[in-house]
């Protein structure tokens, strides 16, 4: 791949990550004795999609002004995220019937899809939405509601998540674009998982493998934070 100049660097990344699945599929299945995906990286470019996410202290802050917030919706939203790894639309999608807290599981009506899918969730997650619903009372319906007066009760939009979660991250002058939070989770999923992308695929429920390409190449910059809270 590397000396062939006649496909883009899009398509070869597009070619070497459909092998390296295959590839660790054998391995996982035990039709061969060696990883061969370890230490393969791949191509780069000067251009396109980036992603650094949050360093630690910047995450450090924010989950340590979250235990002390009184705003149990805005932690929600911020846990749902970080350790969740869910988008601004699926979180305005959740439900409370779609909750399986004993279980550890939560609906996930997903980007651009008519199905459900099921999340596994951490602990931490598990542990704010027990205490969100018990604050709240909901017993059904949206699960995050505005608290608006004009809109008070309503769904929220994607866009007030978002503002949300950007107000917040002003607030302590870490001037960050919110979805950074979901690329954070995804580049430390990556990480933490040592390029185990059937793993990084299930709990990040990405399907575009170039988008997914694109955390990998970012992996010397993001961080152990979320691995070791995860």
């Amino acid at each position: 791949l590397s000396l062939d100049t006649t496909i883009s660097v899009t398509t070869k990344r597009k070619y070497l990550i459909v092998s390296k699945v295959f590839v660790s599929q054998l391995y996982r299945l035990g039709l061969v004795t060696v990883d061969l995906t370890v230490g393969v990286k791949s191509f780069r470019s000067s251009s396109g999609f980036h992603t650094t996410g949050f360093t630690d202290e910047e995450m450090s802050r924010i989950l340590e002004q979250l235990n002390v917030t009184s705003d149990l919706r805005l932690k929600l939203i911020v846990y749902l995220k970080c350790f969740g790894g869910l988008r601004d639309i699926e979180i305005t999608r959740l439900t409370v019937e779609g909750l399986n807290l004993d279980e550890g599981f939560i609906q996930i009506h997903g980007k651009d899809r008519d199905g459900v899918e099921q999340s596994p969730n951490v602990g931490q997650i598990v542990q704010v939405l027990r205490e969100y619903l018990q604050s709240s009372g909901k017993r059904s319906g949206t699960l995050v509601t505005s608290e608006s007066r004009r809109n008070y009760g309503q769904p929220l939009t994607t866009t007030s998540v978002w503002f949300v979660v950007r107000d917040f991250l002003n607030g302590l002058g870490i001037h960050r674009n919110p979805h950074q939070v979901r690329s954070f989770f995804v580049s430390s999923l990556v990480k933490g998982m040592g390029d185990n992308l059937f793993n990084v695929i299930y709990f990040s429920r990405h399907r575009n493998i170039q988008t997914l390409q694109n955390y990998v190449n970012q992996i010397g910059k993001c961080h152990n934070f979320l691995i070791a809270n995860f």
